[in-house]
């Protein structure tokens, strides 16, 4: 017990020689005219914002019936947009264009694909709002012909 009561007294006592050290070699800190332009000009503006918050609010606060007239105004002008803004699934500037893909089986080979590519290029194509189709089957990328895209 007498040991480890020496290795606690060492450790104290070089923690507070260590503290009293790093005490006297620390740099003070600034004092406020010292701070560097930028942080005394961002001090500044961020002093004038609180200060004209400050203002709003105080304003606000005194003067309720105004700033219902607003809520109401804003309310309204909402209700105004939601009814005179067209709605629907497609937008206004449509192109026209449509992009689509088939996956074949993991079985079938790049000719099947291409059969099925075929089929259901007609299929499109039978479809009267349908101006063109087109078809191509693999992705470019190597063995992956089972995939098929198409676009109208």
């Amino acid at each position: 017990m007498g040991s480890w009561m020496n290795v606690y007294r060492r450790t104290t006592s070089h923690a507070r020689f260590l503290r009293s050290l790093r005490n006297r070699i620390r740099r003070p800190r600034p004092r406020k005219s010292e701070f560097r332009r930028l942080y005394r000009l961002s001090e500044r503006f961020f002093a004038w914002l609180l200060s004209l918050y400050e203002g709003s609010l105080t304003w606000v606060l005194r003067h309720p019936a105004p700033m219902l007239l607003v809520l109401l105004i804003t309310i309204g002008v909402n209700a105004y947009l939601l009814v005179i803004v067209p709605k629907g699934f497609f937008p206004q500037q449509d192109t026209g264009r449509l992009a689509g893909g088939i996956q074949g089986a993991q079985d079938s080979s790049f000719a099947a694909m291409r059969q099925r590519m075929a089929r259901f290029v007609d299929i499109v194509k039978s479809d009267p709002g349908v101006a063109n189709v087109v078809a191509f089957t693999g992705s470019g990328a190597p063995r992956r012909t089972r995939a098929g895209c198409s676009f109208r």
